[in-house]
C-alpha cells in the first residue's frame, strides 16, 4: 500500500514544473532553513487595512537566546539559511535584528552556510545610514509597500499619530538608489478601486527614479481583506478587475521599467529560482514563523488563529511542535495539489479545525 501511494505521489511530482520540484525537494530533504522572525509585533504605522493587533512587543533577551540556539540546532547539514524579518515593523526593534543577524552571520561563516537575509518593512526608518548597516549584516532584500502617489498613499498608510508617510519613504528609496550598495528592493504597489490614476502616476515617478536600476523590482498587488475591521473602510478590488488593470499598467506606452503582477507572477526569494507556480512558505516543513514571544506559527497572516500556533521554542532551543497542527499546513507536500501548495490558508477555518 505504501509503495503504491509513493508511486502515485511520484507520478504527480514528475508532472510538476522542474522549478516547483526543486522547491519541494529542498523542503523535504532539509537542505535549507527558512525563518520569518518578528523582533516585535508593535508598529509605528496604523495602516487602516492592517490585520494585526499589535499585542506583543519587542522580543525579550531570553527569547533571542532561544532563537539562536534553535538556529544552532537546525543548522547541521544545511547549505542555506534564510532569515526574513517581519513584524510589526522590524526596524522599530533594531537591536533585536542586529543581535540575531550578527550572531547568525558568524555561525554561518563558521559552518560554511550561505546566509540570505530579507525584511518586510514599511520603509519609514530605512534611511541611507541604516541601509548601509543592514546590508553589512547580510540583509540585502526588502519589500516596501506603496498605495499610490502621496495623496492616496497617505490616506491609508499612516503613522500611529495619523501623519502621512509617503514623502519619508520616497526620500529613503531615492537615497538607496544613490548608493553603490548591493541590495534588492521589491516595491509592492497596492491597487484598489479608486487609485488607478494615482498608481499610474506613481509608476511614472518610479520609472524616472529607478527605471534603469535593476536593484528595484516593481510589483502590483490587489489590496485584499486579510482580516480586521479597518479594511472594511477601504475599496478592495476584485481579482478579475485587478488583472485587467494590472495588464494596462504594465503595458502603458510610457513604461520604462518592468512591472510584475504579483498575484500571477512569483518574485522568487534570492537564491531560489522562479517557481513554476508558487509554493507558500507556510506549506514547507523547513519554514517557521517565530513570533516575538517565542511561539511558532506557519503563516504570517493568520496571527490570531489558534490553529496557526503550531509550537514554541524551549529554553535550550528545542522546537516543541504540535505535529497534528503542523501537518495541516504542510499537507500540500503530500497531495501536491496547487491550492494546498500555494496557500494552505485559502482552505478556510473549517479545514484546520476538522
Amino acid at each position: 500500500m505504501e509503495s503504491k501511494r509513493y508511486q502515485e505521489w511520484l507520478g504527480k511530482f514528475d508532472k510538476l514544473p522542474e522549478s516547483t520540484q526543486q522547491v519541494i525537494a529542498e523542503s523535504l530533504l532539509g537542505r535549507s532553513l527558512e525563518l520569518y522572525i518578528d523582533p516585535t509585533e508593535k508598529c509605528n504605522f496604523r495602516c487602516v487595512y492592517c490585520y494585526e493587533s499589535f499585542l506583543h512587543g519587542r522580543m525579550k533577551p531570553e527569547v533571542i537566546e532561544r532563537v539562536k540556539l534553535f538556529i544552532l540546532r537546525r543548522s547541521a547539514g544545511i547549505g542555506r539559511l534564510y532569515i526574513n524579518w517581519f513584524g510589526g515593523e522590524p526596524l522599530t526593534a533594531l537591536p533585536v535584528v542586529e543581535d540575531i543577524s550578527a550572531w547568525a552571520n558568524n555561525q554561518c561563516e563558521r559552518s560554511n552556510i550561505e546566509l540570505i537575509g530579507g525584511m518586510t518593512t514599511n520603509g519609514y526608518n530605512l534611511n541611507r545610514a541604516l541601509l548601509d548597516k543592514l546590508v553589512g549584516l547580510n540583509i540585502r532584500n526588502y519589500q516596501i509597500s506603496l498605495d499610490g502617489d502621496a495623496s492616496y498613499h497617505d490616506q491609508v498608510r499612516r503613522r500611529a499619530d495619523g501623519a502621512g508617510t509617503f514623502n519619508t519613504i520616497w526620500t529613503n528609496l531615492n537615497e538607496a538608489a544613490a548608493t553603490n550598495l548591493r541590495f534588492r528592493i521589491i516595491i509592492r504597489v497596492h491597487l484598489r478601486k479608486s487609485n488607478f490614476d494615482s498608481v499610474s502616476q506613481l509608476l511614472e515617478k518610479i520609472d524616472n527614479s529607478f527605471g534603469k536600476d535593476d536593484r528595484f523590482i516593481v510589483g502590483l498587488h490587489p489590496l485584499e481583506d486579510l482580516g480586521g475591521e479597518g479594511v472594511k473602510s477601504v475599496d478592495v478590488l476584485d481579482h478579475k478587475t485587478f488583472d485587467i488593470w494590472s495588464e494596462q499598467l504594465k503595458n502603458r506606452p510610457s513604461a520604462r521599467s518592468a512591472v510584475k503582477n504579483m498575484r500571477e507572477e512569483m518574485i522568487p526569494m534570492p537564491g531560489q529560482e522562479a517557481c513554476g507556480f508558487s509554493v507558500c512558505y507556510a506549506c514547507k516543513n523547513n519554514a517557521f514563523h517565530i513570533r516575538s514571544d517565542g511561539r511558532i506559527g506557519k503563516c504570517t497572516v493568520a496571527l490570531d488563529k489558534d490553529y496557526n500556533v503550531v509550537g514554541r521554542l524551549a529554553d535550550d532551543g528545542t522546537l516543541i511542535l504540535d505535529q497534528k497542527k503542523s501537518s495541516k499546513w504542510t499537507a500540500g507536500l503530500l497531495t501536491l495539489n496547487r491550492q494546498d501548495l500555494s496557500c494552505p490558508l485559502s482552505k478556510g477555518d473549517g479545514y484546520f479545525k476538522a
